[in-house]
């Protein structure tokens, strides 16, 4: 049986003001008080009896015990500054002794002075019916909202895999390209480790993908040449597709420059290719990879065309090909193609299909193109032994091999090392020794990179700051106008490359 519900009058006032957002919205409307603790709802007594102004404690102790850590996880997410927003089904006790379920919205409204969330307002829905009719579409609003919440918890699980998946594949990347920097390596060793390390960055790219589904990637728009980025890949995606396949990749020439994130941009080339790869018959076929720019367009677009002589698709199948989690293959997760159209859209470009049942496919993605412009060509980056040699500095990360391979990537290039598991240790050896750079992994016990920022800038001379995360760095940084951010940031999983490229921005 559900709890016994405290009661607590609020104003005539307050319950006019909340009660008329209530009735423009169709459901309860609330505000959060999370520095008191006070929650003030319009007409949460209609449902649970409850008073409409209730403490946190009183709320939780209210919930139904299963979803009790989803609420203060939550909240203590909104108070780490990793979301503004969140949205939840929750069971809360009824006037008639029965558990309602209730779907919560709420998002931040004030912040304090450094950036941290201390009021939210929100609304409560109860959609007891719709959860009592189990199977039933999510056509109705409230059920939409439903099926959203769910996409939110896929995407907060996919995030978290994705941060975990980093950290392990720190170890793989960085211990490759440390072994890559040694000498008198023969030509067979030196061939297998650039595999190992190229396998380790398609992880990451993947583990990019799952964090962009969730919300907390990074999306690093820049001047590239498509027709480059499918050419790089072309190796790569040989090996991918079935054997029996006839691959063809036909470039249309002339430099073209697009604006993309080329991790996307190469995501929507493979998903491409291995779904016309998995489209063609028991006997194989062919697959077509053709390129060109349209410069009588405007503006002019650059088209890549990827098609297949598989068994095609019915209009049914067509019309759904975007859709999430839609698949017709019997192992499949139905994102891929949604991604795509996600981040076509971003690049402001157009998706065509043309396909019928048994006449294969072609899909034609356009993207504005920048005629006389040059592509971004990377720095091939410098060792920095020099910048690090005799300097000291700090590593902490929870961890064991991400901290022992940032470690021996800092030895190589001639720093004396210290290395922490966490917070407290990080804040003794600070105290202990004077560091002239500090690396520091967002989230450890006893505190992360933005708790220790403080002790780390009381230090005189204050060494410079490194922020580590799984995440990507708009997702790490906490809000607020007045926040530390460090002096430079890396995103696990990082090469002994990437890690000299921040050296050089600190000490040059």
């Amino acid at each position: 049986m559900p709890p016994e519900s405290p009661t607590v009058d609020i104003s005539e006032q307050e319950r006019a003001r909340l009660g008329a957002l209530a009735q423009a919205f169709r459901d309860d409307s609330w505000e959060w008080d999370l520095v008191t603790g006070e929650l003030v709802s319009a007409h949460a007594h209609e449902l649970s009896g409850m008073g409409g102004r209730i403490d946190s404690d009183a709320l939780r102790s209210m919930l139904h015990a299963d979803d009790r850590p989803r609420l203060v996880a939550a909240m203590q997410e909104i108070r780490d500054g990793k979301r503004d927003r969140f949205q939840l089904e929750v069971r809360l006790p009824r006037w008639d002794n029965r558990w309602a379920t209730v779907l919560m919205r709420g998002a931040v409204i004030s912040r304090d002075d450094r950036g941290v969330a201390n009021r939210i307002a929100g609304s409560s829905l109860d959609v007891t019916d719709r959860v009592e009719r189990l199977g039933t579409p999510p056509t109705s609003f409230d059920e939409r909202q439903l099926a959203g919440q769910k996409l939110e918890s896929l995407g907060l699980l996919a995030g978290g895999i994705a941060h975990d998946f980093n950290n392990l594949l720190m170890a793989v990347v960085a211990e490759a390209t440390l072994a890559k920097d040694e000498q008198g390596l023969t030509p067979t060793t030196r061939e297998a480790l650039d595999r190992i390390e190229v396998a380790g960055r398609r992880m990451a790219d993947l583990t990019g993908q799952l964090l962009a589904y969730a919300g907390r990637g990074r999306f690093v728009v820049e001047k590239v040449d498509p027709d480059a980025t499918v050419q790089d890949l072309a190796t790569l995606l040989r090996r991918s597709i079935r054997r029996d396949a006839r691959f063809v990749v036909e470039l249309g020439g002339g430099a073209p420059v697009i604006e993309a994130d080329p991790t996307q941009l190469r995501q929507v080339v493979m998903n491409l290719v291995i779904n016309a790869s998995d489209a063609l018959g028991p006997g194989g076929g062919a697959i077509t990879v053709r390129t060109r720019v349209d410069h009588g367009a405007a503006p002019p677009a650059w088209t890549i065309e990827v098609s297949d002589d598989g068994h095609g698709m019915d209009a049914a199948t067509r019309e759904r090909m975007f859709d999430p989690f839609y698949t017709t293959k019997v192992n499949g997760h139905g994102l891929g193609l949604s991604a795509v159209l996600g981040i076509v859209n971003k690049m402001s470009g157009t998706i065509v299909v043309d396909s019928a049942p048994g006449a294969g496919a072609r899909v034609t993605v356009r993207v504005p193109a920048q005629p006389g412009v040059a592509p971004v060509v990377a720095a091939r980056p410098i060792a920095s032994a020099a910048l690090l040699a005799g300097r000291r500095a700090l590593v902490a990360d929870d961890e064991d091999s991400v901290r022992m391979a940032v470690r021996r990537m800092l030895e190589r290039r001639g720093a004396v090392v210290t290395a922490v598991v966490d917070g407290r240790e990080a804040r003794a050896a600070l105290a202990r020794e004077p560091f002239d750079v500090v690396f520091l992994d967002v989230n450890m016990p006893a505190g992360g990179a933005y708790d220790l920022l403080p002790d780390v800038r009381g230090r005189k001379p204050a060494p410079k700051v490194v922020i580590m995360s799984g995440y990507s760095e708009s997702f790490s940084a906490k809000p607020g106008a007045l926040r530390d951010d460090g002096d430079g940031f890396l995103q696990k999983p990082f090469s002994l490359a990437q890690l000299d490229a921040a050296l050089r921005g600190l000490f040059t």
